[in-house]
């Protein structure tokens, strides 16, 4: 086994995550993961790899922490003087609820947008390890360029290989791009928050386009050096799954049928084609009275396609969901959200919702192939 082989079998051995069999140990290991280099002989000890891999991707909401960062006027209302008045006792609260979500649906990879600094993803790791007993070792975030100081994350229990962050728009959130090999077996995770729906709606349109389309040139990059590059690409993407960003900048689409009979395995398969149209929103848009799909999933085509493939991983079909955790659950099947209402003037008094994000998370399966 060379050097590099003897690396990816060490972290293989030392991951926290779970597995349920050996999938005939080093016969399937070898096997399924051969496309990456693996050669090791038959004396050589193969490390098991994870029969599951599910991956959460969630917008946590403006989690912010109490400090004023000075050089982050986007923060400025989540201090104990701010308009939020977020206090310590809130903050703490808050990151209670979320790892309490979190924790229900036992992820290895969570992917997480409007977070503050890394502080934040420290204590909210901390709190699933020590109340809920779930070890996510690994936190992957940098403080981006966005106007308002939020970012996007991953906490992981896998170590990953690389991690890349793709500067699309001036002032806007990046998209990270993190690279896992577990046992050799190779995954990209892609996390985006792209632009919002604030200002003049051709302007904003036309901003996720370009992030759209930067995401999707890289990608083709991948794509031209590995055609069968294993991919989830998830996050808020402020576009509807069936949106004009994902659809042509992107080239995300809904049909499975299609996306399987592509010739070079570039379009990628929005997950949420499985869904019915009733429980595909993660948001409700009170002034529109309407949900939206903003939070999905796109996988490339090895993920989704019967046929063998050189990639370990395939998506569990039956898995995939808008989760709805029953006490996140509000009036007319809202997300509960964590926020202050009501008028913010001077000496008004504070009315809150303590409730969890105004977006529900999104879950997926990945199972190794036989």
């Amino acid at each position: 086994m060379d050097l590099q082989s003897s690396r990816r079998f060490t972290r293989g051995c030392l991951s926290g995550l779970r597995w349920s069999t050996w999938l005939f140990a080093g016969v399937c290991a070898a096997l399924a993961c051969a496309s990456t280099g693996w050669s090791g002989g038959a004396s050589a000890p193969v490390a098991p790899p994870p029969a599951t891999l599910t991956i959460v991707q969630w917008n946590a909401e403006n989690l912010f922490d109490t400090q004023d960062d000075p050089n982050n006027e986007g923060d400025d209302s989540y201090t104990p003087g701010g308009a939020e008045r977020w206090t310590e006792g809130l903050y703490r609260h808050k990151l209670t609820h979320l790892a309490e979500v979190l924790a229900s649906l036992k992820a290895d990879v969570i992917g997480l947008e409007e977070i503050e600094n890394r502080r934040v993803l420290e204590d909210l790791a901390a709190m699933l390890r020590d109340e809920h007993g779930q070890s996510f070792p690994f936190i992957i975030h940098r403080e981006g360029p966005d106007h308002r100081g939020i970012d996007v994350a991953l906490l992981s229990r896998l170590a990953p290989v690389t991690n890349r962050w793709l500067t699309t728009i001036p002032l806007q959130r990046e998209i990270l791009m993190a690279r896992f090999e577990e046992a050799g077996c190779p995954l990209t995770v892609v996390v985006n928050h792209w632009k919002s729906r604030r200002g003049a709606p051709e302007l904003c349109d036309r901003l996720r386009l370009q992030e759209a389309e930067a995401l999707r040139r890289e990608l083709d990059r991948l794509v031209e050096e590995d055609p069968d590059l294993a991919v989830v690409v998830l996050g808020d993407f402020n576009d509807n799954c069936d949106g004009p960003a994902l659809r042509e900048g992107l080239r995300s689409i809904l049909d499975l049928k299609e996306v399987r009979r592509q010739p070079n395995g570039a379009t990628l398969y929005n997950l949420h084609g499985l869904l019915p149209r009733r429980d595909r929103g993660s948001i409700y848009f009170p002034g529109d009275q309407a949900w939206l799909s903003f939070d999905s999933m796109s996988v490339s085509r090895v993920l989704v396609d019967p046929r063998p493939t050189r990639s370990a991983w395939a998506v569990d079909l039956k898995s995939y969901a808008v989760v709805r955790p029953p006490k996140m659950v509000g009036d007319g099947g809202r997300p509960l959200p964590f926020r202050r209402v009501g008028p913010t003037r001077a000496g008004a008094p504070v009315e809150r919702i303590e409730g969890y994000s105004d977006h529900f998370p999104v879950r997926v399966q990945l199972v190794l192939r036989p």
